[in-house]
């Protein structure tokens, strides 16, 4: 918002960090683990043990179309997702008073399903961005990228962004990667490692 005392060409604008959902906000990974494992015998689950980001390839008898369709079942019932860490809400109100936040998730939950979980958690954010695909986020344009998707962190990486990656049993980061990154993707081990490498803004310029 543009105030009355300072001229617009004397304001700064502030970065956008591009803010994914699922995995990274919204603890989906509780309620994938509980159906599979009511639903497919062969897969005993935990989820310590959901080291793919595509869960099908961990359980035999489970096709791609049956794990979206799982996703879908998931979102139908937002109201019973919890958050990754419940100190999500206070870190993205802190944060927000430096950055612009952008939600750019490839979800397959509706947009009414997702925005109402957003209220409902109390999710600072500035836009809603639903994309198709996982790849799609990179045209966002955002500075930073905060996603528990290694592959996004790569894409995005190329194009000279900051990436922050929530580490998760799913992440399957790779540490070569990281390094040939020059320092763009950063691997955070909870929220309060996001919280700390935002506020200070010691992320690369």
């Amino acid at each position: 918002m543009v105030t009355k005392d300072v001229p617009i060409e004397a304001q700064q604008a502030k970065k956008v960090i591009a803010l994914d959902v699922d995995g990274t906000i919204a603890d989906l990974a509780t309620q994938i683990v509980k159906i599979v494992n009511d639903r497919y015998p062969d897969a005993h689950l935990t989820v310590e043990q959901l080291t793919k980001y595509h869960v099908e390839d961990l359980v035999p008898s489970m096709t791609r179309a049956e794990f979206i369709g799982i996703l879908k079942e998931i979102w139908d019932n937002y109201k019973h997702i919890g958050l990754v860490d419940n100190s999500i809400p206070a870190i993205l109100r802190e944060v927000h008073k430096d950055y612009e936040i952008h939600v750019v998730t490839a979800a397959v939950g509706t947009d009414d399903q997702i925005k109402d979980w957003l209220r409902i958690n109390n999710i600072t954010y500035d836009k809603f961005v639903h994309v198709k695909h996982q790849a799609d986020k990179q045209n966002e344009g955002a500075d930073i990228y905060v996603d528990d998707y290694f592959a996004v962190a790569k894409q995005v990486a190329v194009l000279d962004k900051n990436v922050i990656v929530i580490k998760q049993p799913w992440s399957e980061i790779d540490e070569q990667v990281i390094l040939n990154s020059h320092n763009k993707i950063v691997v955070a081990q909870t929220w309060v490692d996001v919280r700390e490498l935002l506020l200070p803004k010691m992320l690369r310029k």
